[in-house]
């Protein structure tokens, strides 16, 4: 059995830890794809507000940046906002891809202070 800790819900990278894969979407799928433009090129830390930056520059987003077709209604940044249907959805992804079974380990919370 494969397990996984963190995973992107728009390509299916896995990540070892969750800062890459924080770094993984900022560069990959947060980022705008318009060239020729002093504001563009910028990874954003978020899918809203790569959005917002679309909408005010460009008209409006009609597709996540790097994102399987699938994906392009997700709003997750990390890990935070995967509901089960999309991780049984990749779990499903990773074994037609590797012929192995995978779990998703989910990580402990953290209590807020």
């Amino acid at each position: 059995m494969l397990p996984i800790k963190y995973f992107c819900a728009y390509c299916g990278k896995i990540c070892k830890q969750h800062r890459g894969l924080l770094k993984h979407q900022r560069t990959r799928h947060f980022k705008c794809q318009v060239q020729n433009h002093e504001y563009c090129r910028y990874p954003f830390d978020s899918l809203q507000a790569l959005k917002q930056h679309y909408y005010k520059m460009h008209g409006a987003l009609k597709r996540i940046p790097h994102a399987s077709k699938c994906c392009d209604q997700m709003d997750v940044s990390g890990m935070q906002g995967l509901k089960q249907e999309d991780i049984d959805r990749f779990l499903r992804w990773v074994k037609q891809r590797t012929k192995k079974t995978a779990k998703y380990v989910q990580q402990k919370q953290t209590p807020q202070e």
